[in-house]
Parts: structure tokens; sequence; C-alpha cells
């Protein structure tokens, strides 16, 4: 039934909450695991001007790449001892386009990914990359609600 699953993953302890769902589906399943981090090409910063677009150099994105392959080798001995491959991605652009992409480009049967719950005014200035993923992919996803969070 899933024999690869994309995990998304930013960083963030909030973000595993979806690794003992995974680590469960695995156990049972034996699917391909793909833990993915997105690193971001640029950031917004506020300026007297407003909201403004600031690209990353090539070597803040080679520290940033490399920052984010030490993480996901962090975050997957947390799945160690299931039987499954486990492989690492990391890539650079916007989160859910990334990931969507990768999800196609590996035939996924799964993107499995943990959510804040944000909503309001946040959510609708800046989007939230599982709405965006909702709403662009065509592949299943398990969402795991981290609970405690409220905006």
């Amino acid at each position: 039934m899933f024999n690869r699953i994309v995990v998304p993953l930013d960083g963030s302890e909030a973000g595993e909450a979806v690794l003992p769902y995974i680590r469960e589906l695995a156990e049972k399943l034996r699917p391909e695991i793909i833990l993915l981090q997105v690193v971001a090409p640029s950031q917004h910063v506020h300026t007297v001007g407003g909201l403004d677009y600031v690209h990353f150099t090539e070597e803040q994105l080679k520290l940033m790449r490399a920052d984010a392959k030490q993480y996901l080798e962090k975050a997957s001995k947390k799945l160690t001892g299931i039987g499954s491959i486990i492989r690492l991605e990391v890539k650079v652009g916007d989160a859910a386009q990334e990931i969507i992409k990768l999800a196609d480009e590996t035939d996924t049967n799964l993107i499995a990914i943990a959510t804040h719950g944000h909503s309001g005014i946040r959510q609708w200035i800046f989007g939230s990359v599982t709405h965006k993923i909702l709403h662009a992919s065509n592949r299943p996803i398990l969402l795991v609600r981290v609970p405690g969070v409220k905006v």
C-alpha cells in the first residue's frame, strides 16, 4: 500500500511529532522513507519600507544545506531498527513546492507532515506549507496535529 513515504521536517521538535507515526507504519509496511528538509533560498526582512526579500549567498546556502543534512541524520536515528530504507534529502526552494516535486519525482504513496494548525491572519498573509500541500498535491497526506500550539 505505502512503499514510499516523504516526511518533510522543518528542524523543530514539533515537526518531528510525525516520526512516531512513521515508525509504526514502517514497522508494519517496510516502506522506503525519505526524510526531507527544504532550505529557503532567501528570507523576509522587515525594513522601514516594508518587507524585503533578501537572497542568501552561495556560501550561506552551502552551510545551511550542511546543517540540514546533519539535522536529518540526527532525526533519522529516531527511526533506527524499523527495517526500512531511510533516505535523506535536502532541497533549496519553496518548501511546499519542493515537497510536492519530490513526492511526484519519487512516485511517493504518502506525504506525512506535522502541522501546527496555525490559522487566521498569519496564514492568510504568509500561507501555510501544509495548506499549500493539501491543495496542490495529488498524493495522500497524513497530518499529525502538534498538540498545545495555539495561535
